[in-house]
């Protein structure tokens, strides 16, 4: 492990991260935007009185961001925002605000973006066709209703697409909710009411992440724990099957902390699991397909991480893994599970 700290920057919470296509690595903090250029590793400072909370490339190689007042930009090489995002969907030159907070953005096949927005559910942005550019807007949030649709989008974190492109929203409030587009209309199921039409018992309310260890074998990161599931098996006609993982005391193979903030796989197969209070924890991806997966759990008493409130892991091009914390930052450089 190497610990290290922005020395230079009071305000060190770190929200997010990023390693782009030429293996540099982004940094939102509260104070700005930093970036560790990957040849010598020098920092560069973008500071902007803002806190980051989103870091976004698009399948055009663009680069996003967001931040907790309410903004939403694109930045050039050099790290200056270019253009911002206003709430008519048009882009200013000059600092505007989007308006709503986006925590995570996701870009579907046709283009269009899903930005999760705390306190103001899904927005989706299609592009608009000609020279003028910006996008149509949609905001699906909380319509009032109690059938498990629109009411369970309203603090909603991340979203995902599965091999169905139904969009899965991790909500803080309502748990996870499916999305399916069909004859241009957005059709909701909230899988808390789903699982109670099964004859199964609800699962957390609180999600935030999702890692993708397989088309098909997905983890579901919620303040309750962490939950395997397969998304093939989430339709109104079958029985929906998931296993959960949990802080178990006195267990030493157990989830280091209930509260999952973030997941990671390597390309060597294992799997990180950053918590609020509880390290991080590590297990093989192997491991979930027997479902019998434990973990060693890494704590700043025992590994000298900075903190055990991890908020961001990322992988880098040389395959190193980058955990995020309020204080500062680690690198593992080995196979941690050696």
């Amino acid at each position: 492990m190497m610990r290290s700290r922005l020395r230079d920057n009071p305000n060190d919470k770190i929200r997010c991260s990023l390693t782009d296509r030429d293996g540099n690595l982004w940094i939102g903090t509260n104070s700005g935007l930093w970036m560790m250029e990957g040849r010598c590793m020098p920092f560069r400072h973008l500071f902007m009185n803002e806190e980051v909370l989103c870091l976004f490339r698009s399948h055009s190689g663009q680069l996003w961001m967001t931040t907790r007042t309410g903004i939403v930009c694109m930045l050039d090489n050099d790290l200056k925002p270019v253009s911002y995002l206003t709430d008519s969907g048009n882009w200013s030159s000059s600092p505007q605000k989007f308006g709503s907070v986006v925590m995570h953005i996701t870009e579907s096949k046709d283009g269009s973006l899903w930005l999760s927005a705390r306190y103001d559910g899904l927005i989706r942005l299609t592009p608009r066709a000609g020279a003028a550019g910006g996008f149509d807007i949609l905001r699906l949030q909380d319509d009032g209703t109690n059938d498990g649709g629109l009411h369970a989008l309203v603090n909603v974190y991340s979203t995902s697409f599965d091999e169905s492109n139904r969009l899965w929203a991790m909500d803080l409030k309502s748990g996870v909710t499916l999305l399916t587009s069909k004859e241009g209309r957005q059709q909701t199921v909230n899988l808390n009411t789903l699982l109670g039409r099964q004859g199964q018992a609800e699962w957390s309310r609180r999600f935030r992440c999702i890692l993708k260890l397989t088309p098909d074998t997905w983890l579901l990161g919620s303040d309750d724990g962490m939950y395997m599931t397969h998304p093939s098996q989430w339709s109104s006609n079958k029985a929906a099957q998931y296993q959960k993982f949990v802080h178990i005391h006195g267990d030493k193979t157990s989830l280091g902390d209930n509260a999952v903030q973030t997941m990671c796989c390597d390309r060597k197969g294992n799997v990180y699991i950053g918590t609020s209070g509880g390290g991080l924890s590590v297990t093989r991806s192997a491991n979930f397909s027997h479902g019998a997966a434990t973990f060693r759990v890494m704590r700043k008493k025992t590994e000298n991480i900075p903190s055990d409130v991890i908020y961001a892991l990322t992988e880098d091009n040389k395959g190193r893994i980058w955990g995020f914390c309020e204080n500062g930052f680690f690198m593992a450089t080995q196979d941690p599970q050696n």
